[in-house]
């Protein structure tokens, strides 16, 4: 379980399934949402079993989702490398035999032309891999649920533990929506914090087993059940 420590705040838990967090005051979630996209500002701590976290690594920010995110660009850094953890030693040796095959060709192309060139002799798979252009599936999605709802999938197919953070998703969504994805994430492993800056002065919580709501009014008071605190 993730922890978001934001002073002068007991920690906020961040589980699998749905968080949502909210405030009235649009500085505060200007803030914690550059803090979140990875930026070094200096509002808040995550952290994993009492082990501050790089937030760069550790969060996949969506951002707003008024448009389509290219789910290429949240992923695309991982696909490879989860790739290769599916390939045998057998597979590897091949790979390796017709990297290797490829550079002698290139050499001996170099060597007959007098080129003053060179490659290098070392060996990464991943390196190959990206010729392959290796990509996310192509869906439709035609609204913010399905956004959240194909990122579930994606996570949990991949096996990422990352937090993954939308804005002012919320806003796009209904109590009913919120629970059954909440609901989805919870049984996938899957780690969904909404943040979003809202109107009210009172917290609309929503709270279920798959499903916690977190509310800094704003006054930056804040507003959890005690079963929260």
């Amino acid at each position: 379980m993730k922890k978001l420590t934001i002073y002068p705040y007991s920690p906020f838990d961040i589980d699998s399934g749905m968080t949502i967090f909210e405030s009235k005051n649009s500085t505060f979630i200007w803030q914690l949402s550059r803090f979140l996209s990875g930026e070094d500002i200096n509002i808040a701590i995550l952290s994993e079993n009492n082990k501050i976290l790089k937030v760069s690594k550790e969060t996949r920010y969506i951002g707003d989702v008024t448009t389509v995110p290219d789910f290429n660009k949240i992923f695309g850094k991982q696909i490879a490398e989860i790739l290769v953890k599916h390939c045998d030693n057998d597979l590897i040796q091949k790979i390796q035999v017709t990297d290797f095959s490829l550079k002698n060709s290139i050499l001996q192309v170099i060597f007959d032309n007098d080129l003053p060139l060179e490659i290098a002799e070392s060996f990464d798979v991943l390196k190959l891999l990206k010729y392959l252009e290796l990509s996310i599936e192509n869906i439709k999605c035609e609204s913010v649920y399905d956004i959240i709802e194909y990122v579930i999938d994606i996570a949990n197919r991949l096996a990422d533990n990352s937090l993954y953070v939308f804005i002012n998703a919320r806003y796009y969504l209904s109590d009913e929506q919120i629970i059954s994805l909440g609901n989805e994430a919870k049984i996938k492993n899957v780690s969904i914090l909404l943040v979003s800056l809202t109107l009210s002065s009172v917290i609309h919580e929503i709270t279920t087993d798959d499903v916690v709501t977190y509310f800094i009014d704003g006054d930056f008071v804040d507003f959890r059940s005690d079963g929260q605190k």
